[in-house]
């Protein structure tokens, strides 16, 4: 259901949004139902991400109807999540978890299988995963995002890794890392592929 509510114009705004299922490939009919109240500039970056994948719960909270996300609180689980990549965020297919969110803050828990990541300024090629878990905290500064990296398990066939630290993602620069790491080699024979190194990660 959606809740509206009259602001200082006496126009209607939503103040609450709760579902208990979404298909993201739905979600532009629902956007534009929703045309007459949303921001333009919201139904915009939300139509850039070509959303894809299934949310199975959601609960917000839109005080006053503000939708510039500083005051927007939410939490929802959702599964085989995908989102494009922008300029300044990197792009996902079949993320799995739990997001909450509460204005210039948040954390997700991962609980995803099968994953690949495609973030074009550091990485040639996507990523993939054969598992993703853990926890990725984030806070809004300005117009720049922190990610903080707490037990987060990363494993394919050729590697398992764990990752704790932070990514600070700018919006004018390339990311800064600062991630510790400790990492197995399962198929040792694969090893030879460390050479290779260079074909995936950009560096300047």
């Amino acid at each position: 259901y959606v809740a509206l509510t009259p602001d200082a114009n006496k126009n209607l705004v939503p103040t609450s949004i709760n579902f208990g299922y979404l298909d993201l490939q739905d979600v532009q009919h629902f956007l534009a139902s929703m045309s007459q109240t949303l921001p333009q500039s919201l139904t915009a970056k939300l139509n850039a991400l070509k959303l894809t994948g299934e949310i199975q719960s959601f609960a917000s909270n839109i005080p006053q109807g503000d939708f510039d996300g500083e005051h927007i609180s939410f939490n929802t689980h959702f599964t085989r999540v995908g989102i494009e990549p922008t300029k300044t965020t990197p792009g996902i297919a079949n993320l799995s978890g739990v997001l909450n969110m509460q204005g210039k803050q948040g954390s997700l828990d991962l609980q995803s299988d099968k994953t690949s990541v495609r973030y074009d300024s550091v990485f040639a090629k996507p990523l993939t995963f054969a598992a993703m878990t853990g926890k990725v905290a984030f806070q809004k500064q300005t117009n720049d995002w922190l990610l903080l990296f707490n037990k987060v398990r990363l494993a394919n066939d050729d590697v398992v890794l764990n990752l704790n630290g932070s990514i600070d993602i700018l919006e004018k620069t390339k990311p800064v890392m600062n991630l510790s790491a400790s990492f197995v080699v399962p198929q040792l024979k694969n090893i030879k592929h460390v050479k290779d190194c260079g074909k995936f990660i950009n560096v300047s």
